[in-house]
């Protein structure tokens, strides 16, 4: 039976992570040095590949690791992956061919294509693997968020550069309050140290952290969500943080102003409208 072989958008993290699948995007995966990637490779239909040799190689020259017949083959491993580079045993009996590399450098940086050796040699297409400085910053696209009472809003907060916030703790604040307003550590969010009026109407986008997206949806507003929110981040003993700004308007403002409008709407068609009777008139 012909094996076809997949390639799923690595993912940065540890290996437990591997169980998360995407489909490639065009995009280079973008990893900070010092975290471990994996690079997902699956045989389709799913197929024990226990009995199989699998190779990984970077830029088609220098073998990264080699697998055959239940065993790490490290005596043509290039020196550089030696000791940091592994395939999981047991996903390996689902199909699941996929790199483990740990504490990535930044001369990892390149491209990695994943091939298997059964009746004959199969290599899959390129991941194009992109090694970024450690260091990071936050930033907030738009400063001032204006909200109505009821209403859902994001605030918005993203890394720079772009990359995978999911093993980062990102914490939210609003001035005035000492609890967070929303905590994410662990990869997951810690409801019970979050401050006791946002609890059930914050989130975060998890879909999006992997892409680096640390904004804050608060549902159902109200007037004392009014004030400056502090989108915090934190990793390997580094920090950063940017301040966004959230104003709602009051009930009673929100009504004066639909009110207001609705009468300057309404007399201004009643003005134009006399205007073009009188018009008429003057004509005939």
């Amino acid at each position: 039976m012909k094996m076809d072989l997949i390639i799923l958008l690595a993912l940065v993290g540890s290996a437990h992570s591997a169980s998360h699948t995407f489909k490639a995007s065009g995009f280079p995966l973008i990893v900070r040095e010092g975290e471990d990637a994996i690079l997902l490779c699956l045989l389709s239909p799913d197929t024990n590949a226990e009995e199989m040799e699998v190779r990984w190689y970077r830029e088609l020259e220098s073998l990264v690791h080699s697998y055959m017949i239940h065993r790490d083959v490290i005596e043509a491993q290039s020196e550089q992956y030696r000791g940091r580079t592994s395939l999981s045993r047991e996903e390996l009996k689902k199909g699941n061919v996929s790199l483990q590399l740990r504490e990535v450098r930044s001369s990892d940086e390149g491209s990695y294509s994943c091939c298997v050796l059964s009746t004959g040699m199969q290599c899959a297409a390129e991941i194009q693997l992109k090694v970024v400085d450690s260091s990071f910053s936050v930033e907030v696209p738009v400063t001032l968020v204006s909200a109505r009472v009821g209403d859902t809003v994001t605030l918005p907060c993203r890394l720079s550069p772009l990359s995978s916030a999911v093993l980062m703790e990102v914490r939210w604040f609003r001035e005035g309050v000492k609890a967070p307003v929303y905590f994410y550590t662990l990869q997951k969010a810690m409801t019970s140290v979050q401050s006791e009026e946002y609890r059930d109407r914050t989130r975060l986008f998890m879909e999006e952290l992997r892409n680096g997206n640390l904004s804050l949806q608060l549902d159902n507003t109200q007037t004392s969500d009014s004030g400056l929110y502090k989108c915090s981040v934190s990793y390997n003993l580094k920090e950063a943080e940017a301040v966004v700004e959230l104003k709602v308007a009051g009930e009673f403002l929100s009504f004066f102003l639909s009110f207001f409008l609705s009468f300057f709407l309404s007399f201004f068609l009643s003005f134009t409208l006399f205007c073009f009777r009188q018009f008429l008139c003057l004509s005939l």
